[in-house]
Order: structure tokens, then sequence, then C-alpha cells
């Protein structure tokens, strides 16, 4: 009887590293599943936070202006699967401003990518906070803890500057020149500050820059 030759492609060898990932397992295959956490990050921080966000939860400038808005991953059932999200990237959702990333991504990085979404924001509820980094062109991101509150929600942007030190002046003059990109008036459910008005303070700011969404092919590096 001849042996039997197991082939596996790609594609299945990265849903293998995701499985491991989420079933805990030690060893070597603890150390590939961890290459496919990062992968999956890499590929989520360029292509995926525009409108969902650094932390998953979908709390972006871009998503404020699309409806229905963004899937907000913190909030999705913890069964969820890898291959129900690789599904969505295959085929996108009609009706909405997600679309298929068929030609963008291959089967391999739409595994990664949507093994670090579970596993990250719906499994571990965990803030993805690996993207202020030097490597990506954040050193000392430290310097600009003056903006911190008005990204988190803790100071309401719509707070009255006369109101504010100093030092948080700065800070909201810091987070609307250039942190409200993709940080959306932080988290604060609270805070009635208008697009109108957000616009005007930051054209005040000496920004209007909203940075450009990676669902393009032409954006590919």
């Amino acid at each position: 009887m001849s042996a039997v030759r197991l082939h596996f492609s790609r594609p299945s060898l990265a849903l293998l590293w995701c499985g491991l990932l989420l079933s805990g397992s030690g060893g070597s295959n603890a150390a590939l599943a961890k290459t496919a956490q990062e992968k999956g990050r890499d590929i989520y921080n360029y292509r995926c936070y525009f409108c969902h966000g650094y932390s998953g939860n979908s709390r972006t400038l871009a998503a404020t202006y699309l409806q229905p808005r963004p899937t907000d991953f913190t909030g999705l059932s913890s069964t969820t699967s890898v291959e129900s999200v690789v599904s969505v990237l295959k085929s996108g959702r009609p009706g909405t401003a997600m679309k298929s990333f068929l030609g963008i991504l291959d089967e391999a990085e739409m595994a990664w990518v949507a093994g670090f979404v579970v596993q990250e924001f719906v499994k571990d509820r965990a803030p993805n906070t690996q993207y202020h980094t030097k490597e990506n062109g954040w050193p000392d991101h430290e310097r600009h803890k003056s903006a911190f509150p008005f990204v988190t929600g803790e100071i309401p942007v719509s707070q009255a500057w006369e109101s504010l030190s100093t030092v948080q002046s700065q800070g909201k003059r810091l987070y609307l020149a250039t942190c409200v990109t993709c940080h959306d008036r932080g988290v604060s459910s609270q805070d009635v500050y208008g697009h109108q008005e957000l616009t005007f303070e930051r054209e005040k700011g000496g920004s209007t820059s909203r940075g450009a969404a990676r669902h393009d092919p032409a954006n590919q590096k």
C-alpha cells in the first residue's frame, strides 16, 4: 500500500496557525500562532483601522459618515469564528461600505487578519496597542500624552477652551490637528461636538487631512 502524502496549501496553513492561536497550544505551535497573530495585526493596522479603529470598536471619524456603521468587533458574540470573518472578507457585506477584499488580500492574509480580529477583539477584548511604535513611525509616542485625554474621551472635545489648563489646551490643539483623523471624539457618548464645528476647529488647528483608506489595491505597499 503506497503512502498517502498530505499537502497543506498556504491558506490551509494560515487557518491552522489561527486555530493553534485560539486553542492555546504550547511549544513551537504557540510560536507559529504568535507569528500568525502578528501578521494579522500588521494587516489590520494597515487595511482595517480606518473604519474599525485600532481598538476594533469602530469609534472612528470614517465610521461617523457611514450608515450602517462598520462592525464593532468588541460587541460580537464570543462564538464568532475565524471562518465567518474570512467569509465577510471574501464576499463583503451588501448594502454597507464593507466591500470584498478579493484581489487585495490573498487567502492566507485573510486568515491571519480574521484570526487577529477574533482573538484580539472578540475573545480577549484587548486594546490593539501595538500601532504607535517606533517601527511604525511613532518614536516616543508618550511626548504626545497631552492629547491622550481627548482620545480616550476623559476630556470631551466640546469642553470650552477657557476651562482648560495650558497643557490641556495644547493637547486639544494637537488632537484636533492630528489625532482626530483616526480617533474621532474619543469614546465619550456625552460629547455632542458636531461635525461642522469639528471641521472648523481642525482648520483652526492647521490641519484638515483625513488620511487615506487602505481598501484599494492602488494603495498597496
